[in-house]
């Protein structure tokens, strides 16, 4: 398996739902003031993809180095062969991770060239954030509060980065106010916190189906999945009550086109916590919860490029 091949199975539709939600919200909150442009959108969308996949496969370098890893992830990655050493599989991922890296700068920089270095500064904290994550001596990966890292990416640094792209160079944005990324701001921390709750249903998942010696093997009567019930019901609040404020807070009239979204992404929510409380349903209440962010970001979109603001 070569770098290329390794890159297409690091890009899966699994890859692609959170980064293209973010990318949607960051449309929707440039579209809120009529500054939507398809091209910068295109190319957010492509750093959206591969910067995920160098993350996955960073991700994977990480577990497999520590012995984080299942022998079926393993196995994944090198299309089920057995026959091959732990280094060289380290080798092939360190291969995919520069691959995905080159792209993503390619359209990193086309986008700097596009947006100017408002651009740049979000690559800035796009890069530290994920220094944050990998490097150092207790790196945010294996912290608690990694589910974090999702929530700035996914949410603020993303929407706003997508609405700065499309913004360009039509508007001098030391002419910007508070009040142009109110939009991106209130909608970043909706995308953000659902980002954030799909992290922690998918670390969950990969913990209750490891089996490592080191992963639970007895959930104490499902104390543990009912706390992680409790944070995302939370959290699930949280995001509901900006979501359904949204038309209040950006002080927009038609607010009853915006109550279907939030109503069926509030279902959806509830519905996702239900089935983790349930064993063995919890792959399922992470890909409901992959479908519920997309709703939110192309739900926005849709709205405000058909209403403006």
């Amino acid at each position: 398996m070569n770098a290329m091949q390794l890159l297409k199975k690091a890009v899966g539709v699994e890859t692609f739902w959170l980064g293209t939600a973010s990318v949607f919200a960051g449309s929707a909150a440039a579209a809120s003031h009529a500054n939507f442009a398809l091209f910068p959108m295109a190319l957010c969308l492509l750093f959206s993809i591969f910067m995920q996949a160098a993350n996955n496969l960073l991700h994977a370098h990480y577990d497999i180095k520590h012995n984080y890893i299942d022998d079926d992830k393993l196995k994944y990655f090198m299309e089920g062969k057995t026959d091959k050493s732990p280094q060289y599989v380290l080798s092939m991922l360190k291969e995919g991770v520069y691959t995905s890296l080159i792209f993503a700068a390619t359209t990193g920089f086309a986008l700097i060239i596009y947006g100017g270095l408002w651009m740049a500064s979000i690559g800035v904290v796009i890069t530290l954030v994920e220094l944050l994550n990998f490097v150092g001596r207790r790196p945010l990966i294996l912290s608690r509060w990694n589910p974090i890292s999702s929530f700035l990416l996914f949410g603020p640094i993303g929407v706003i980065g997508t609405e700065l792209a499309e913004i360009g160079d039509r508007i001098n944005l030391v002419d910007l106010s508070w009040w142009n990324f109110y939009p991106g701001l209130v909608i970043g921390f909706i995308v953000g916190i659902m980002a954030m709750n799909t992290h922690i249903i998918l670390g969950f998942t990969n913990l209750n189906h490891s089996e490592k010696e080191w992963a639970p093997k007895n959930d104490n009567g499902g104390r543990q999945r009912r706390i992680v019930a409790s944070i995302l019901f939370v959290t699930t609040i949280t995001y509901s009550i900006l979501a359904f404020a949204l038309p209040h807070i950006l002080l927009i009239s038609e607010w009853e086109i915006f109550l279907p979204v939030p109503i069926v992404s509030l279902i959806m929510s509830l519905i996702q916590i239900g089935l983790l409380l349930k064993r063995g349903k919890e792959r399922i209440a992470w890909k409901l919860s992959l479908a519920n962010i997309m709703l939110i970001g192309i739900g926005a979109f849709a709205i405000f490029l058909s209403i403006g603001y």
